[in-house]
């Protein structure tokens, strides 16, 4: 999992193989080509390829606090509502760090990755007994790509014109109550 930099043990292939090639797909599955196999005295597998799917999916579980140990301080909301969807928010600063900033959006999830392609960074919102709805601007912030590895650990990558892009990993903080993941 490049997100973690980690290795997990999976089943193992069809045909015990080394020498080969293994390439990671945009889907998170992996093809394994090629090689030499480990079974009757090592012959070429030329023209043969086996294909590990990623069996990790998103699910209600993953609802909760995320966070990137390397950077603790600021970190994701996130929960994961019907319909295939995913509610994301990033409490965070700004560039500057001369201000709190927070980042929020709504989009959709299949197998282990979530899209959030319109993020809102709300701003002029006033403290009680003086907020407006009205004052509340949603500014357009950027794009949020989520990908889980298991339960407990993923990366989110960020596009924004105004905060520049990079990926972020992240270990879960908390669960909520009553959920699990599996």
């Amino acid at each position: 999992d490049p997100g973690t930099e980690r290795f997990t043990s999976t089943s193992p292939l069809g045909i015990g193989r080394h020498s080969h090639t293994a390439t990671l797909l945009a889907n998170g599955n992996v093809l394994v080509a090629g090689g030499i196999g480990h079974a009757g005295g090592g012959f070429p597998l030329r023209g043969t390829a086996e294909l590990y799917v990623s069996s990790f999916e998103i699910g209600a579980g993953m609802s909760g606090t995320w966070y990137d140990p390397a950077q603790s301080g600021h970190g994701l909301f996130i929960e994961v509502l019907g319909d295939n969807r995913l509610f994301a928010g990033w409490f965070a600063f700004n560039p500057a760090g001369t201000a709190q900033a927070w980042f929020v959006g709504v989009g959709t999830y299949s197998g282990d990755t979530a899209t959030i392609t319109s993020v809102d960074m709300p701003t002029g919102g006033r403290w009680i007994p003086n907020f407006a709805s009205s004052s509340v601007v949603h500014n357009a912030w950027g794009t949020l790509t989520f990908r889980f590895s298991d339960c407990n650990h993923g990366t989110v990558r960020f596009n924004s014109p105004s905060f520049g892009s990079g990926t972020m990993n992240l270990t879960r903080l908390t669960q909520l109550l009553g959920l699990s993941c599996e």
